[in-house]
């Protein structure tokens, strides 16, 4: 298709809160399927990892970072922590 180039997300790095289940993990899935690495990042460490895995089984690029977003204290910590990984392109 020649849309693809237009649209691809090839060595972009997304930032997805909320990325282990629902809306957040639908996002991180679309970005990556893209062409995108994703970080998934919220609170329960056992969620994230299984999202991630299931990323993983469709061949995208996924890590994780815990972080209690309701914590603005964690919330500077988790970004830090996220850019010490890939300098961050798209945050959901």
């Amino acid at each position: 298709m020649r849309l693809a180039p237009l649209f691809s997300l090839q060595g972009r790095t997304a930032l997805v809160t909320g990325g282990n289940s629902g809306i957040g993990e639908a996002m991180a899935q679309a970005l990556g399927l893209a062409g995108a690495r994703v970080i998934l990042m919220a609170r329960r460490r056992d969620a994230l990892e299984i999202a991630a895995q299931r990323l993983r089984q469709e061949a995208i690029e996924a890590s994780v970072l815990t972080c209690d977003l309701s914590d603005i204290e964690a919330v500077r910590s988790g970004a830090q922590q996220a850019l010490d990984l890939a300098p961050i392109d798209i945050l959901v």
